[in-house]
């Protein structure tokens, strides 16, 4: 079973939350951030394989027929542990920021388009929000 120190009491699911990044395809998306749920009580590999075909699922629907993408589409995939360790990586780091932080060469900034796959998306989505308007 996985267990997490939660990042804020209001965004449920923590404990079992992976996040993973895909660059975007010209012509097809921009770079996306999806936030995944799973079952707690996945043991970790089989919980990496469902997380990892549900956004190459998700991503094949959102683009044309015989588009071929190559071994995966995903970038960076953080599971609990790793994604924990990234939002509580420094004690000025608000962890609800960490979890919506990514780092390109040495800038910080929030993602732009998260996909919500998690029970009660509408709790990410505010927090989501609330980091955009600063």
């Amino acid at each position: 079973m996985m267990t997490a120190q939660t990042f804020h009491p209001g965004l449920p699911g923590q404990e079992i939350l992976f996040r993973a990044r895909v660059p975007g395809f010209p012509g097809l998306h921009e770079d996306l951030t999806f936030y995944v749920a799973v079952s707690d009580d996945s043991p970790m590999p089989t919980a990496r394989r469902q997380v990892v075909g549900v956004i190459e699922t998700v991503l094949r629907t959102m683009t044309p027929l015989g588009t071929y993408f190559g071994a995966s589409l995903i970038g960076e995939l953080l599971d609990p542990q790793q994604l924990q360790a990234h939002c509580f990586g420094s004690p000025e780091r608000d962890p609800v920021a960490g979890l919506f932080e990514v780092t390109e060469g040495r800038a910080r900034h929030v993602v732009e388009q998260p996909v919500f796959l998690v029970p009660n998306p509408a709790t990410y989505l505010r927090a989501w929000n609330a980091l955009q308007r600063g």
